[in-house]
C-alpha cells in the first residue's frame, strides 16, 4: 500500500476517477424550508448491507473539492464514487458496490471516506460499509 491508495493520504485532484452514469446519480437537494447546512455531514450508507445499489448523502455549507471513495480493510483504495468540485447544498450518490474497473467487489467489511476540501472547510467523514453477495 502506497500513501496514493491509503485511508490517510491526501485529496489529489489530478488522480483519474471511474465516472459511470450508470452507478453515478447525483441528486440535488439543496437547502429547503429556508434550513441552512453549516457544517459538513455524510450519513451511513443506505440500504447497509449492500446487496445491489447504496446510497451515499451527504451536505457541505460551501462550494468545495469532494471526494467519495471505498477502501477495503486494509485501506487500500479500491472504488472512487465522486471526485469533483460541488457547489453548497444536499447530495445523494447512488453506486452499485462495483471497483473501478466495474468489477463487483467481494463481500464484506468497507469503509467510505468523504473528503471535502473548500475556503473554510476542510472535512475527512469515513463510514462503515458491509457487501453482501
Amino acid at each position: 500500500m502506497n500513501d496514493r491508495d491509503s485511508v490517510a493520504g491526501d485529496l489529489d485532484a489530478t488522480r483519474p476517477f471511474h465516472d459511470c452514469p450508470e452507478d453515478l446519480t447525483p441528486s440535488d437537494v439543496s437547502e429547503r424550508d429556508g434550513e441552512r447546512i453549516t457544517h459538513v455531514s455524510f450519513s451511513a450508507p443506505s440500504p447497509n448491507p449492500l446487496v445491489g445499489i447504496t446510497q451515499f448523502s451527504y451536505a457541505i455549507p460551501t462550494r468545495a473539492v469532494v471526494s467519495l471513495e471505498v477502501f477495503d480493510p486494509q485501506g487500500v483504495r479500491v472504488a472512487t464514487v465522486l471526485r469533483d468540485e460541488v457547489a453548497p447544498g444536499r447530495r445523494v450518490l447512488l453506486w452499485n458496490g462495483c471497483d473501478d474497473q466495474d468489477l463487483p467487489l467481494a463481500s464484506g467489511q468497507y469503509f467510505a471516506r468523504l473528503q471535502v476540501r473548500g475556503p473554510d472547510v476542510g472535512e475527512d467523514l469515513v463510514r462503515r460499509l458491509t457487501i453482501l453477495r
